[in-house]
């Protein structure tokens, strides 16, 4: 992990210490905080990659949108894919096997929770992205393996469903438009779709 996602995780976790006595004095039932995980898919070129997430958040207020009540949270995430292109031929006498791509990544967003009935909340999520990438390809025989990597900002936005298993646990299902710059000249495709847990506490 690079020193700029660790400094990016401690100014958060300092940062939820901070509000964690800011709730709102209507809350009542509002859960002050949740952590989750869950893994989903990025495509790029045709290929398709697993993106593992893990994410904390905590409640800062609650209020009211279209007459149901929606919890406002700041969220801190965490990713991770490892990517690979199929080999193509760069000449006659040898094929390069393929470009690997590893990307880390930290994200800061306000998400929302849009309470439909004691079961069901539509989710919402508009952050901000920092992503670190290192790419690979080994071309084999009288060829040199060659790595570079970069660093990158960029956006994350989506929304989703959440359904309450238990009473501190929910089943969540992610759409988010979370491009990931893999080099100077390729992104991935922007839709992830993930699914996995979430538990309020």
């Amino acid at each position: 992990m690079s020193t700029m996602i660790k400094t990016l995780c401690a100014g958060m976790i300092a940062a939820f210490a901070s509000l964690s006595n800011a709730q709102a004095a209507d809350a009542g039932t509002v859960s002050p905080g949740y952590i989750g995980a869950d893994i989903g898919a990025v495509t790029y070129s045709g290929n398709t990659s697993a993106l593992s997430r893990v994410y904390g958040g905590l409640s800062i207020g609650s209020g009211t949108a279209f007459g149901l009540q929606q919890v406002h949270a700041l969220e801190l995430m965490l990713f991770t894919t490892k990517l690979k292109e199929d080999g193509y031929g760069a000449d006659a006498d040898y094929r390069i096997p393929g470009l690997k791509t590893r990307a880390n990544g930290a994200a800061v967003s306000w998400t929302t929770a849009l309470k439909l009935n004691d079961d069901w909340s539509l989710t919402s999520r508009l952050g901000a992205t920092y992503t670190h990438t290192k790419n690979s390809y080994d071309t084999g025989g009288a060829y040199l393996a060659y790595s570079w990597s970069r660093d990158t900002a960029g956006v994350i936005a989506g929304v989703g469903a959440a359904y309450k298993l238990s009473p501190n646990v929910s089943a969540t299902l992610d759409i988010n438009y979370m491009p990931i710059k893999l080099d100077s000249y390729r992104k991935s495709d922007p839709a992830t779709v993930s699914a996995g847990l979430k538990y309020h506490f």
